[in-house]
This record gives structure tokens, sequence and C-alpha cells, in this order.
């Protein structure tokens, strides 16, 4: 007898930490630069620039990098930029030397602080999610080869499992090249001061070979205007992006779990056909963490027994994954900003700046429940001559939950919110309205834990102890029975039991009765 087998490329999450770290430093104002009044925008992107692992440990090494959009003290505006050097050790427990770390990085939190006119302060919150995954093979028993001439009969039991194989696993980068220019009635660009990309309905569609990646930039310029000394214009626009990146192997049929982040972002200034400084290049890297997985229906044995020889099989412990849930949902979120008050009144809305926060994200009652929220800035006109910018800012909370279908094991789960729509209006009280819709790309694995089988011995029976079997049996089916349980305790194959009871299934009830009869042959698989 042989063992028909086939494999499953499996994945599972070896080792997962969490970890946050608070950065600081002190910022300068440059010497060319007059002094600052305040503080109304700031970002901040995390950059890794190096990882390694050790026993029970991964160092990861970046920097914060930053800017800050300053009022003057003349009521001008400029850009202040600078960096935040880390390196932490984190522990992990079961790591290894050979390990490679998939590392995400968010900005908690980040205070900009005056200490004077000539000096600010930078604190932030870091976060880092680490998880090494492992990917193996597991051989599935999906038959059995019988030499009847040597091997004798042998009935098997079949279960159908649908399990999902990780079918693709890779790191990829998908760049964005974009220009926009400045309308007509815009005067030109003397010295681009800020921008700001935010990005919206990203998605990721699979095609034969390829993903096609398609969203929207919402772009927003703030720079000093041509002809008027020290006058500043702001411009914002929305233009769609698209494109593909290479996949091989990649199948339509195919189920995605795609996380993507901005790892680099540059903006460059550029003369148009008439050489006037009109035109804004933009260049945007999405680092993008790509696996997908098929989906099988999988039929395998789950059992055998011999009519004339003896069987003894070994089993081993495996873990699957079968797809519970994808979602594609969208959530509102709303909510108010205090604006700060000022005398002569706020003029109007310039720009505003949206950065989703997954707190906490847990499986709860029967629901997957993510807790969280987006980070909101918002760039204001004033009517004062001294002071013609503020910001408000804040936090909208939100809950995401989404009922389980019932599982029996464990489940895993990997979520992506990506923001859709953002609008944010001034209230009657002054107060900044703001809402938005997030798409929560969500899919949900069980982790089922299954008895499989890895090898099969087989040896004569015992005629003697066969034989003190009776060769025919009057039965009644107990509760709990199945058809096989009772064909295996005779050694009697299955057919033979529908054949002699004229059942034309191997569903029976509590209380039916049974003739088993121990001759003839079985069927093989």
């Amino acid at each position: 007898m042989e063992l028909v087998k086939q494999s499953i490329h499996m994945d599972r999450k070896k080792c997962v930490a969490g970890t946050q770290t608070t950065l600081e430093t002190d910022v300068n104002i440059p010497d060319n630069k007059p002094d600052a009044e305040s503080v109304v925008l700031s970002k901040g992107t995390i950059v890794i620039t190096d990882s390694k692992s050790s026993d029970n440990h991964v160092m990861v090494k970046g920097k914060l990098q930053f800017a800050l959009l300053i009022q003057s003290d003349l009521g001008g505006l400029y850009s202040v930029n600078g960096e935040i050097p880390f390196e932490e050790q984190v522990y992990m427990e079961g790591t290894s030397v050979s390990d490679v770390a998939d590392i995400t990085s968010s900005l908690e939190d980040m205070t900009v602080d005056l200490i004077n006119s000539r000096k600010l302060s930078v604190q932030a919150v870091a976060g880092f999610k680490l998880c090494v995954d492992a990917i193996w093979d597991e051989d599935m028993v999906t038959g059995i080869m019988v030499n009847e001439e040597t091997d004798g009969a042998v009935e098997c039991s079949r279960k159908r499992k649908d399990i999902a194989q990780i079918a693709i696993q890779k790191k990829d980068i998908f760049r964005m090249k974009e220009e926009l220019e400045l309308p007509q009635n815009y005067p030109n660009i003397t010295e681009l001061i800020w921008h700001d990309v935010q990005l919206l309905n990203v998605e990721f569609k699979l095609l034969e070979e390829k993903i096609t990646v398609q969203g929207s930039a919402q772009v927003f310029l703030i720079y000093e205007s041509e002809g008027e000394e020290g006058r500043i214009k702001t411009y914002e626009t929305t233009i769609p992006f698209g494109g593909t990146i290479d996949c091989y192997g990649c199948k339509e049929s195919m189920i995605p779990a795609i996380r993507f982040e901005v790892g680099a972002e540059n903006m460059e200034i550029r003369p148009d056909f008439d050489g006037e400084s009109r035109v804004a290049g933009l260049e945007l890297i999405l680092n993008m963490d790509i696996k997908m997985y098929e989906e099988d229906h999988m039929e395998y044995v789950d059992d055998a027994y011999g009519i004339e020889k003896e069987i003894e099989l070994s089993r081993k412990d495996s873990t699957y994954k079968k797809i519970l849930l994808c979602n594609n949902d969208k959530l509102k979120v709303s909510g108010k900003l205090e604006a700060p008050k000022i005398t002569d009144g706020i003029l109007q809305i310039l720009h505003s700046d949206a950065l989703i926060q997954v707190d906490e994200l847990k499986e709860e009652d029967g629901k997957i429940v993510a807790e969280g929220a987006i980070r909101l800035q918002v760039l204001l006109s004033t009517g004062e001559s001294e002071k013609p910018y503020t910001k408000a800012e804040g936090y909208l909370p939100f809950t995401y939950e989404t009922e389980l279908p019932a599982y029996d094991d464990k489940c895993s789960f990997e979520l992506q919110p990506v923001l859709s729509t953002m609008m944010v209006s001034l209230s009657g009280s002054g107060d900044v309205e703001a809402k938005a819709v997030m798409v929560v790309n969500l899919i949900v694995f069980e982790d089922m834990n299954l008895s499989g089988i890895t090898e099969m011995k087989v040896w004569d029976a015992d005629q003697e102890r066969r034989n003190k079997l009776p060769g025919i049996v009057g039965y009644m089916v107990q509760e709990g029975d199945e058809l096989w349980e009772i064909g295996k305790r005779y050694y009697v194959p299955v057919s033979q039991i529908l054949e002699f009871n004229n059942l034309s299934g191997e569903n029976v009830r509590t209380g039916d009765k049974l003739l088993i009869v121990r001759q003839g042959k079985a069927r093989t698989d």
C-alpha cells in the first residue's frame, strides 16, 4: 500500500510583538528665518533603515522625519524640517538569527511646543508591530494506492475541508508619478513652503500575473507667489492615479491580503512649457506587503481499515487555515473639533489632514472589534493681520464591529483601514465639524487543528481473533453511531452493509436495525 499525498502551502505567525518608544529633540530656527509665533501644522514619517534578529530579540533602527509649518511674528509662513534617529531592542520570544521580522510602524502622537521664538521642542510617540511569519508545507493524504492481490481491500473514510493555502507572499513597491499645473488664475510659484498629500480610496484588484492599483491623491500646496513679495497662496486639488504591478502567479480568483504604507514622498516645482514655475511634480512610493490565498475544497483520507489485512496509522496534529470572512465595509465617522477663539473670527478652512490609527483589534463575543481614531489637523485662516493662520486639531474616535460566522477552533485576522472621503466645515458656533468615510478591509481566518495521517503499516491479520467474530450480526444503531465505525468494528466494507440492508446512503438513525454479514470483497480506493 502507498499513501497518496498532496502538499499544502501554509503560513502562520511564528512570533508577534508590539512596542512603543518616545522620541524627542529640540529644533533651532535657522538664522535666515524670522522669529516663530506659532506652529500651525506638523507631519512626520517613520522610516525603518535596518533590522536584525537574534535569539528572542529584534533590533529596529530608523528615524522620524518631521516637517513643521511655522507662522512667523510677521504673519508669514515658513517650514522647518528635521529628524530624530532611534534604535530599539524588541523582545520577541522564539526568534532566531535567521528570522526576518515584518515591521509596521505608526506615528501615534507628535507634539510641538515653542520653547521661545528661536527654539521648538518636538516630542513624538512611535509604535511598532513586529511579526515573524513561518512558511511550511503540510502533506495531506488524499488517497491510498492498494494492490489487492497482496494487500487485500481497504476501506477509507473521507472528509472535506475548505483550506486556504498561501499562494504568494512578497514585498513590492508602487511608484506614483504625477504632475499638476496651477490654474490660469493662480500666480507663479516663487518658493514652495509646504506640501501635503492625502491618499483616498486606494484599491487593489487582481488580474492574471499582475495587480492593479488605483485611487486618488489630494494635494495641498502653500507657496510664496511671484510678483508680490511675501504674498502667500494656497492651492488644493485631487488627482486620480493608477497603474499595475507585475506579480508572477497572480490569479483573479485569489483572495488578497495587501497592506500598504507611504514609503517616500517628494514634491518638486518645475517650469511649464513657457518656462514659468507653475508645475508641481509629485513622486510617491507605496511600500506593499502582499499576501494572496487560494481556497480549495480539499477531500482527504481521515481513517482507513483493512478487510483482509491489519492496518496501523500514524498521525500528526497540523494547523490549516480556512477563510471565515472577507469584508470591505464602509464606516462613517464624525465629530467636532474646537477651533481657537479668534478676535476677528475664522475666515475659512484652508486644508485638513487625516491619519487613521487603530489602537486595538480583537475577537470578542463572536465579533471582530476594531477601536481607534482619526487624527485630524485643520488649517484655518483668520481675520487678523498679525496672526492670519491658526489650526484646530483633535481625534475622531471610531469603533468597527462585524459578526463572525461560527467556528470550531481559533481565528486570526488582518485589517487595513483606508480613508475614502473627508469633509470639514465651520459650524455656526465656530467649531470645526468633520465627517469621514473609511473603507475597512478585513480578512478573518479560522485556524483549524486536524489530526492527519502521516504513515501506514500493514501486516497479516490475526485470523484466530477475527474468526471469533460472528459471521452474521443483527445490530441496532446506538446514539452517535456512524456506518463507518460499525464497518470498522466488524471488518466489513461499508458498501457491503449498504447492499445487504438496501440503504441508499450512509446516514443512519438511532434505533435502526442492520444486518452485518462478514463475506464478500470490499471496494478499493
